[in-house]
């Protein structure tokens, strides 16, 4: 799995690397081994352009997913995740835990949007935030580790 991640804002130290490798290990459980993602840190401006352009919705957000086909399972590229990192901080401020912890979180949502999986019908959302549980319990240790010391 070929994973980009990149941090759009400097004012924001983020390991891209321990979230690429995250991102990596996740989508080579659920998409085309051989295929291609990008998770991307920006700023609200940005997010609010994307979210307006896309979606219709003149406001920031915390994560966007642009999914590129309807196989993840496809050779190539899967698609985007776009993180707000302001929105993010805000939101990691607001439940007392630490940026990283919701910077996963977030992308971890976004990537599951990335091979189909919804939050449309109260079944979807059921069955998403239990792949977002165990994912984020798979990954969430060894990254708070290093972010720790």
């Amino acid at each position: 799995m070929e994973i980009t991640c990149e941090n759009l804002l400097d004012k924001f130290a983020i390991d891209t690397e321990s979230f690429r490798n995250i991102a990596a290990q996740v989508l080579g459980e659920l998409a085309d081994p051989e295929g291609e993602a990008s998770v991307v840190f920006v700023s609200d401006e940005r997010m609010r352009e994307l979210n307006r352009e896309y979606r219709n919705k003149d406001r920031t957000t915390d994560v966007l997913s642009f999914s590129f086909h309807d196989d993840p399972t496809s050779p190539g590229m899967i698609g985007d995740v776009y993180i707000s990192l302001p929105t993010a901080l805000r939101q990691a401020e607001e439940r007392d835990m630490a940026l990283e912890e919701e910077l996963l979180r977030l992308m971890i949502h976004g990537l599951l949007h990335l091979v189909g999986h919804t939050h449309d019908a109260k079944e979807d959302t059921a069955r998403m935030r239990a792949r977002e549980h165990e994912f984020f319990d798979a990954h969430w240790p060894s990254l708070e580790e290093r972010t720790a010391s």
